[in-house]
């Protein structure tokens, strides 16, 4: 749901030509990393929708976390890091 959320914001908002989609996994940490050469937003400016929040309470739930690069104009950058194997609150 964390990878649809992404892809969904991506496709509905950043008017991006380009996307990256990256799935790296190591010894003990699964990374999920989705960049696009689209609008990229100001974090402090975004509407009210969910979909930043459930991606962030997703990540928590199964003790990762979220980091988003972002810069109007730049594109965006989300990195999602997980311990692997999944664990679960």
């Amino acid at each position: 749901l964390i990878f649809k959320e992404s892809i969904n914001n991506m496709i509905k908002y950043s008017n991006a030509t380009k996307c990256n989609c990256n799935f790296i996994q190591t010894r003990n940490q699964f990374i999920l990393q989705i960049s696009d050469n689209g609008n990229g937003f100001s974090e402090t400016q975004i509407g009210s929708g969910n979909g930043l929040i459930n991606i962030r309470l997703r990540a928590q739930d199964m003790n990762g976390e979220v980091l988003i690069e972002t810069t109007p104009g730049k594109g965006t950058v989300i990195n999602i890091h997980l311990p692997f194997p999944l664990q679960y609150n």
